[in-house]
């Protein structure tokens, strides 16, 4: 039923032609980007991935204001709200991931299709179906 539905088909154009390509940076689940890590949150990293080798060392971080204030770390610690990925990552490989830029004419086609077939049902039904009475 899936793939014999017209909103898969729009839904994938609509959001493979809106998000290819882009590289801005958003902020999952909010908040702004912080320019630079503090060097408190890159050792932290290190020591993780020492012990656990698939571990990032690097993780771009979020806070409420975009900033990260050494000399209150634990109160900038209860600013973080999340991680900085790029738009077009999050949108097309972890959203919709059985989504495809390289479908968008396959798309265009199942949905002239689908329009294709409405108008003639239409046509077929005004014609053969009278509701006058004589």
């Amino acid at each position: 039923m899936y793939y014999a539905s017209f909103f898969k088909y729009s839904s994938e154009g609509l959001m493979t032609t809106q998000f290819h390509g882009i590289s801005d940076e958003i902020c999952l689940p909010a908040g702004k980007p912080i320019e630079k890590e503090p060097w408190v949150i890159e050792e932290i990293l290190k020591l993780i991935h020492h012990f656990k080798h698939d571990f990032p060392t690097h993780l771009p971080i979020c806070s409420t204001d975009g900033n990260f204030d050494l000399s209150k770390p634990l109160a900038s610690l209860k600013n973080l709200t999340g991680i900085k990925i790029a738009a077009e990552k999050f949108v097309l490989e972890d959203f919709a991931r059985d989504y495809d830029y390289d479908n968008k004419y396959l798309d265009l086609g199942v949905l002239l299709g689908w329009i294709i077939v409405l108008r003639a049902l239409t046509f077929i039904v005004m014609v053969f179906v009278n509701h006058q009475k004589r």
